[in-house]
């Protein structure tokens, strides 16, 4: 913390705006840095560290967090009988 020459306390301190758009999952433990953005319909696997913008319908993990695919129609649910 720092003073201005009136006596009132400051910080240097400053943050990016993070972007986390709609019908995304983002796992426990997963740390997003400032000025990231995670496209619409992600999935970021647990302990993730996301460093870097995400495209849309990526399923991304690691550190630093990497796209390891894209999301398609096939992982749908309503294919999985074996869940139902």
């Amino acid at each position: 913390m720092k003073k201005k020459s009136d006596g009132t306390v400051y910080d240097d301190e400053y943050g990016k705006p993070i972007t986390i758009h709609s019908n995304c999952w983002i796992a426990s433990d997963v740390v997003i840095t400032g000025g990231v953005t995670i496209g619409e319909g992600c999935v970021i696997g647990a302990g993730s560290v996301v460093t870097r913008d995400i495209p849309p319908n990526s399923l991304a993990a690691g550190n630093p967090c990497r796209v390891i695919r894209e999301i398609t129609e096939k992982d749908s649910i309503k294919y999985k009988a074996e869940l139902f």
